[in-house]
């Protein structure tokens, strides 16, 4: 299982460069923080997955009225179409990092992919929380930070 992580600070101009390397280093997951879309069906992030890869998203989410600025968050992860995949929702509201976590699951296993991205201006507070909610989980977890 080979993974790939990059803080991509903007998928909306390297789209191909994703594919590609996601093609070229045969990945079968490939994990982006720092995304900066808007919601699921941007239309960047669909291109950045290769053929026979599904996607799951955290796109941050705005505050208030404001739709006009660039929205410099956001996690992904493209990942093989092999694999199911589920987002599990966490029970608490984060205040100091974005979490995408997911159950992916295929003839050959099942794990959970624990994303964690922590702006640079943020102290990680909710760990804690986190850590004792994934270890009621019974499956292998991989953390991606």
């Amino acid at each position: 299982l080979l993974f790939g992580l990059i803080n991509i600070q903007s998928i909306n101009n390297k789209s191909m460069l994703i594919s590609d390397l996601i093609t070229d280093n045969v990945l079968d997951v490939m994990v982006l923080t720092e995304t900066w879309h808007s919601c699921s069906s941007d239309v960047p992030l669909r291109r950045a997955a290769p053929v026979n890869f599904s996607i799951i998203d955290a796109p941050r989410p705005r505050h208030g009225d404001d739709d006009t600025g660039v929205n410099h968050g956001g996690i992904a992860v493209l990942h093989r179409d092999i694999y199911s995949s589920r987002i599990i929702t966490m029970p608490f509201h984060l205040t100091s990092f974005e979490l995408l976590v997911c159950f992916l699951n295929s003839a050959v296993g099942k794990f959970i992919l624990v994303n964690v991205y922590r702006p640079s201006s943020h102290n990680i507070t909710d760990l804690t929380s986190l850590l004792e909610i994934i270890s009621t989980y019974s499956s292998m977890t991989v953390f991606i930070r």
